[in-house]
């Protein structure tokens, strides 16, 4: 059973350094929630409930003896405060362990949780819940940088002879950066104080200014006691009150008996797992965060390198993300693409998807330049690019979608076993619930741009909806779209290589027709590749006939064909050539027509389109997810309409 008399000998300690504790707040204790703070009887809005004396607060500073800040004579050499203030702040804290009773915050550290294990929050058999989700990788990496700084500490403070150095082991380590991860605040709380300006342009003068002007630079945690004993609710409504002194904690709202709540701001489920144990069901902040690798000299690589020059972060923590449904952000955004996509996340992938084209743009080399709401009035510029994002988007989400199938630990009949695996079940049924919303909006706005649609994509989507038989994804999708009737996604603007046959004079479309089939029977080939050669063969053809009087082309397709020529002129010394195996079967189909004037020129400039030009996207209506053989996908050809 557990007992308060630590935490109430840290009340008294707190108090008797001028802290404060309201008459009616005390400690109370919770197998789910541990130890907080509890309102014994109705509090009224603005009291102050907690406070903390800059004497008591934990932090480098204080590893660092900067007034007001006290080492309370824990005096870490030189060579050692000049390494990184993570690194310090652990080992500090490591120190003050070993010390106990001869520590000036032994009634703190008494109250910190002692069983921590390695992978913090998870035991091994709970790791398990988080397979296939960010979180696996990002314990792994977290673990793997823990391990390099425990271990440079340990190497510097041995070769600088620290007499408590062979006392700070592994589990020791884990267990100091756990209470930093899970309780410790920014250093804003400290705003007000002598370090902070010191490490301003005011304090330039002082002998530590630069040593300050790092550590507030690179980032480092400040534990607040009998704060931090305050659990997180969304929407609770207190206010920190910092000062020259102390750190208070204020209600902004009526308390009624029962647990006082902090705020911790808009964390997402991930976030609140990986650094505090717990997740909040059906969290409106929830997100799942992309991580979107930029091959070498890609247009993304080059893009982030442009924006990095200019100040411009679209790649840092919590920038790349899908958000749910629920979100905050969603009732203020103008249209589907910004409630539930991040900016940066469509910039980068607009970068990633871009062609040669779309990259010369004016419209590009000003989103380039950090302009994220620039004029779209020219839609050749853009629309190709938007269904590409989408198309990318699509199979991002898919991707994941069937891996956390794969592994969901669910399968067969298992249930969470304990506190850590049921807040890891929820974490995970939100990132899938969050990829699937994802997933179905992306395919919607895939069949809108879709010319050859004989339903609405209202009806197509539903029809996904209903054989994908998750009546409550079905529900978000379509409330969503409903409530979100704007969209940037082009409609009918690609077409497919069946329909492309239909711009051709009936003899022509027969003898291609013919010749397909004959090819995909004696050459195996198949989908999209076959696609491709219909729509190299279309546009080689539309191409020579466009000159004759009359033409039997349309005036969409006569005014695509002229934008074409100036986009791909020809004489372009560039142009992609088709594989070797390819330029039979593409001579074959050429001999449906004898009487024009093929070149191999003229193939080549028709391929080379039809590779900067297309899209891969769903076009199956069976909401099936998880058809890795590339079924329900298909090519298409951006077609813009010229209206």
């Amino acid at each position: 059973m557990e007992t308060l008399d630590h935490h109430l000998a840290l009340v008294d300690w707190v108090i008797s350094n001028g802290g404060y504790c309201h008459d009616a707040v005390t400690i109370a204790h919770d197998p789910e929630k541990g130890f907080y703070p509890r309102a014994n009887e109705p509090i009224s809005p603005g009291a102050s409930l907690l406070r903390c004396p800059m004497d008591c607060v934990f932090s480098v500073l204080n590893a660092l003896d900067s007034p007001p800040f006290s080492s309370h004579g824990t005096k870490f050499p030189a060579q050692f405060l000049a390494h990184s203030p993570q690194m310090i702040q652990y080992f500090f804290l490591m120190e003050q362990k070993i010390l106990g009773h001869e520590s000036w915050w032994e009634p703190y550290i008494r109250t910190l949780q002692d069983d921590i294990p390695e992978y913090v929050p998870f035991e091994i058999d709970d790791l398990v819940w988080i397979e296939g989700t960010n979180l696996q990788a990002a314990l792994k990496s977290q673990f793997a940088r823990w391990k390099a700084i425990f271990e440079e500490g340990v190497q510097v403070l041995t070769d600088l002879k620290w007499p408590n150095v062979g006392l700070y082991t592994w589990e020791l380590f884990v267990w100091a950066v756990k209470q930093f991860d899970s309780r410790a605040f920014t250093p804003a709380v400290l705003s007000d104080t002598l370090p902070a300006e010191k490490a301003t342009s005011i304090g330039k003068e002082q002998p530590d200014h630069a040593l300050l002007t790092r550590m507030y630079r690179e980032g480092f945690s400040v534990l607040i006691p009998l704060l931090d004993l305050t659990n997180h609710r969304p929407y609770s409504k207190v206010d920190w009150r910092y000062s020259t002194t102390d750190i208070s904690l204020n209600n902004q709202e009526a308390l009624h008996i029962g647990e006082v709540s902090n705020n911790y701001g808009p964390k997402f489920n991930e976030t609140l797992l990986l650094a505090y144990g717990f997740t909040i069901e059906d969290n409106p902040f929830d997100i799942v965060l992309i991580n979107l690798k930029a091959p070498p000299e890609s247009p993304l690589d080059e893009a982030r390198r442009l924006w990095r020059a200019q100040g411009i972060d679209r790649d840092g923590p919590g920038k790349l993300c899908i958000l749910n449904t629920s979100h905050p952000n969603v009732d203020s955004a103008k249209n589907r693409q910004e409630a539930l996509f991040t900016e940066s996340l469509l910039a980068s992938i607009s970068a990633l998807v871009a062609n040669e084209r779309e990259m010369r743009s004016p419209l590009f080399q000003r989103e380039l330049n950090g302009y994220t709401h620039t004029s779209r009035d020219n839609p050749l510029e853009w629309e190709r690019n938007m269904v590409a994002i989408y198309a990318q988007l699509a199979v991002e989400c898919k991707a994941r979608l069937e891996i956390l199938a794969r592994s969901d630990p669910s399968r067969p009949n298992r249930t969470p076993a304990n506190t850590t695996q049921r807040h890891a079940r929820v974490y995970r049924t939100g990132q899938q619930s969050i990829l699937e919303c994802a997933y179905h909006l992306c395919c919607y706005e895939l069949l809108r741009s879709q010319s050859s649609a004989k339903v609405t994509a209202d009806q197509r989507i539903e029809r996904r909806m209903k054989a994908y038989g998750a009546e409550n994804v079905q529900s978000k999708v379509l409330d969503f779209i409903k409530a979100k009737a704007q969209s940037e996604v082009p409609e009918r603007v690609m077409f497919s290589s069946g329909e492309a046959l239909e711009y051709l004079d009936d003899t022509t479309r027969v003898g291609l027709t013919e010749a397909l089939v004959a090819i995909e029977e004696s050459r195996s080939v198949t989908g999209r590749l076959l696609a491709k050669i219909q729509f190299t063969v279309f546009l080689a053809l539309a191409d020579l006939q466009k000159g004759q009087i009359p033409t039997i082309l349309s005036g969409r397709v006569r005014a695509w064909l002229g934008e074409l020529d100036r986009w791909y002129p020809v004489t372009n010394t560039d142009l992609t050539l088709p594989t070797e195996e390819l330029l039979p079967l593409l001579e074959s189909l050429l001999n449906i027509r004898p009487e024009e004037n093929w070149s191999q020129e003229l193939i080549c400039w028709a391929w080379s389109i039809v590779e900067e030009e297309s899209v891969v996207m769903p076009t199956s209506d069976s909401g099936n997810v998880l058809d890795s053989d590339g079924s329900g996908m298909d090519l298409f050809l951006y077609f813009p309409r010229f209206d």
